[in-house]
């Protein structure tokens, strides 16, 4: 089985773009800095927050976190390689493979 590159992927999908996927709705935007009910199933109003530069997120009411590609294997309850795929599908991004000899 092929190897991604993750982050090739991360660079080249944002968490906005995760995010409008997820139809997040941003109660209030500081900068770079998303903050809204966390699109994951625990739903708190204004306990996530993502950061738009580095593409990683935090929910404070159900403690997940990680990167956009974590939060569409979470929200999407799939391994982060089936995930990736699913994501990079998605939009319209050749799968960055890397094959391992």
């Amino acid at each position: 089985m092929p190897g991604i590159h993750f982050a090739a992927v991360r660079s080249q999908i944002s968490i906005e773009q995760v995010l409008r996927m997820l139809d997040f709705q941003a109660t209030r935007r500081r900068g770079r800095h998303l903050r809204g009910r966390c699109p994951l199933s625990c739903g708190v109003k204004n306990a996530f927050v993502a950061d738009t530069i580095t593409g990683r997120y935090r929910c404070f009411a159900c403690g997940s976190r990680g990167t956009q590609l974590g939060l569409w294997s979470a929200a999407t309850d799939l391994p982060l390689y089936t995930a990736t795929i699913d994501l990079c599908r998605r939009v319209g991004l050749a799968i960055p493979w890397i094959h391992i000899k």
